[in-house]
């Protein structure tokens, strides 16, 4: 027996009973990625063990619930990239493969330099804003120590809070400049976490992430359909 993922999913619309006949279905095409990984988990009920053997992005969860998974790293052909090869490449078979993987290759180079030009626009725009607000630090602190003046705080302690006041004031501006750049690039928080956290604290992990990155020659990348992410 042969069976589509829509076929699959209208019968056991139609009587969730049909699962117990699964095992009798020999080809299963067209299947999304929780399609794949539903046949497997009921097969598995039925105190069977599954091989899963998978080429693409769109295995990784068929991968992960088999009790075997085996990810190919680039898959056959051109599957796994968006890359076609025209009448003029005239490629062999059996040079096909080798194709996949240079293109996959390319692919991965032009991402991770896309993301080392990332990080060095943030970290030029982190030190330009940081200069900017340098400039302004003596003058909010003559501010905030002229307006404890006028309330008679003229201690040690007040100035020493006026430092403090500002300093607060710095890491925080400089804090709501970074992820208001890194939300118009493409980057999400999660704003309610991010507020929790004290703004001297996140302003020392961005430059610790940005020292790592940079170390690192950017941010780790997944290959365009390499399943080998999801291998045991």
């Amino acid at each position: 027996l042969m069976v589509t993922g829509d076929a699959l999913d209208g019968a056991v619309a139609a009587d969730p009973a049909f699962w117990a006949s699964v095992d009798e279905i020999s080809v299963f095409a067209r299947m999304t990625p929780q399609g794949k990984a539903a046949v497997i988990r009921q097969l598995q009920q039925q105190q069977k063990h599954i091989l899963m053997c998978g080429d693409g992005g769109n295995d990784v969860g068929a991968l992960k619930q088999a009790d075997v998974g085996m990810a190919l790293l680039a898959g056959y052909g051109t599957v796994n990239t968006s890359e076609t090869l025209g009448a003029k490449d005239s490629i062999e078979a059996a040079d096909i493969p080798k194709a996949a993987e240079e293109a996959l290759n390319e692919h991965q180079a032009a991402l991770v330099k896309r993301t080392n030009d990332a990080n060095k626009a943030r970290k030029k725009f982190l030190w330009d804003k940081q200069k900017e607000l340098n400039g302004l630090h003596k003058q909010w602190l003559e501010e905030e120590m002229e307006a404890r003046a006028q309330r008679g705080e003229n201690s040690i302690m007040a100035q020493a809070g006026a430092v403090k006041v500002v300093l607060k004031k710095y890491t925080a501006e400089l804090k709501r400049e970074m992820l208001e750049y890194d939300r118009q690039h493409g980057n999400i928080y999660d704003g309610a976490a991010a507020d929790a956290k004290d703004p001297a604290k996140e302003l020392e992990k961005m430059k610790e992430k940005l020292a790592t990155e940079a170390s690192a020659g950017g941010l780790p990348m997944v290959r365009p359909g390499d399943a080998s992410v999801a291998a045991p």
